[in-house]
């Protein structure tokens, strides 16, 4: 019986002095011969500790340096620091898996050796105490984990199994997410809403597709579930200045004018030259017959960015509507000269005719509106009228 509690002392004795860290040497090797290959710098490589060069030797074996701690009671496992790999999804998963796999492969074909060709009884011995620290060490690092690894600098990163399900959950947020931007560009807003919402659902939030999901359910005007994404997605993150502006042409859409103001003002707060703020916020104070600040909002528009078609038909509207005839359809023609297909030009053309008692004008106009952008704002109402 003393003889087995001593055979077992020196069987753990040799797994923490020997297994382990011959263990932590091959798999941080697993990661540095990957990243050497794939980067061509050099790559330095911890044994015991999480980067710490104290109470370490240090040698270096071509381009891989290693600070190997020599004192067993104060090991920390490993680490393995190189050169960016870049955003190949092969390279980052080939240098995670290989640092797991590195031990285990190599004690398996050891112990296939040592077994096979029926080695001396020692090299056996060593082998059955490395085999069982390498399959710790496969499970340790492969099983997902979300408590943090602290490094020396004060960093923190995660295990490689968690390293490669964020990986690998990026790699299928991208594909899906590049689907449904195909969508949305292809101007199937229902279509790619569904699936921005999809991707939410799965648990592949991002707020990049928070603000896509929203933009497509605005276009295929499901705003109240634009609103209601914008509830979670103002939860999760901070809003930027174009966000706000959405919001506040969310809320313009769904007759929330207050709410609608109050969000352009934190969004002009955020960025007092957003020239998307002062042009949408110029549109809604026309819908809601403001023409003054109207005016002041498109003046500002055009001082940041003369070029902007929209802004000049816009204040031309403005001006017609305050009585301001001349000026006002010299902003029209002007939009014209930037933008000959501008369907806001026609349309507000039309209006002008239209408040003139010019029906057949106004049609001829809003027709044309129609024919270069549906989506013109309430144009099929205003060619009822026209008729």
């Amino acid at each position: 019986m003393g003889d087995f509690y001593l055979f077992l002392i020196l069987f753990f004795l040799c797994f923490f002095l020997v297994a382990r860290p011959v263990t932590t040497l091959f798999h941080e090797l697993g990661h540095a011969i990957p990243a050497l290959l794939f980067t061509k710098k050099k790559v330095t490589i911890y044994l015991g500790s999480h980067g710490d060069p104290k109470n370490s030797l240090n040698f270096c074996v071509g381009k891989i340096e290693v600070w190997f701690r020599y004192n067993p009671f104060l090991w920390r496992g490993g680490l393995c620091r190189s050169a960016a790999i870049g955003t190949s999804f092969t390279k980052k998963f080939i240098y995670l898996i290989c640092g797991p796999l590195a031990s285990i492969l190599l004690g398996c074909i050891v112990c296939y050796f040592a077994f096979a060709y029926d080695l001396h009884g020692a090299i056996k011995l060593l082998v059955i105490i490395f085999l069982p620290s390498a399959l710790l060490d496969l499970l340790i690092n492969i099983i997902p984990s979300k408590k943090p690894i602290i490094l020396y600098n004060g960093n923190t990163i995660h295990n490689d199994g968690h390293e490669l399900k964020i990986l690998i959950k990026n790699l299928v947020f991208k594909r899906r997410h590049a689907a449904a931007t195909k969508l949305y560009d292809s101007k199937e807003y229902l279509k790619a809403a569904v699936f921005f919402e999809r991707i939410l659902k799965r648990g592949l939030e991002h707020e990049n597709v928070y603000r896509s999901a929203i933009a497509a359910n605005i276009a295929s005007n499901k705003l109240d579930k634009a609103l209601q994404l914008y509830d979670f997605f103002e939860k999760k993150y901070k809003l930027n200045s174009a966000d706000y502006c959405q919001l506040a042409m969310l809320y313009g859409m769904i007759d929330h004018k207050e709410d609608s103001l109050a969000a352009f003002d934190k969004s002009l707060a955020l960025d007092p030259e957003n020239i998307k703020a002062f042009n949408t916020r110029g549109a809604f104070y026309n819908i809601w017959e403001n023409y003054d600040k109207a005016i002041l909002d498109f003046d500002a528009t055009i001082s940041l960015n003369s070029s902007y078609a929209f802004s000049f038909a816009s204040r031309g509207l403005s001006k017609l509507k305050l009585g301001d005839i001349e000026s006002g359809l010299a902003d029209i023609n002007k939009s014209f000269d930037l933008d000959p297909n501008n369907s806001y030009g026609y349309r507000n053309l039309g209006i002008y005719y239209l408040d003139a008692h010019r029906e057949a004008d106004a049609l001829k106009n809003f027709i044309r509106a129609k024919e270069l952008d549906s989506n013109t704002y309430i144009i099929n109402d205003l060619i009822l009228l026209a008729k």
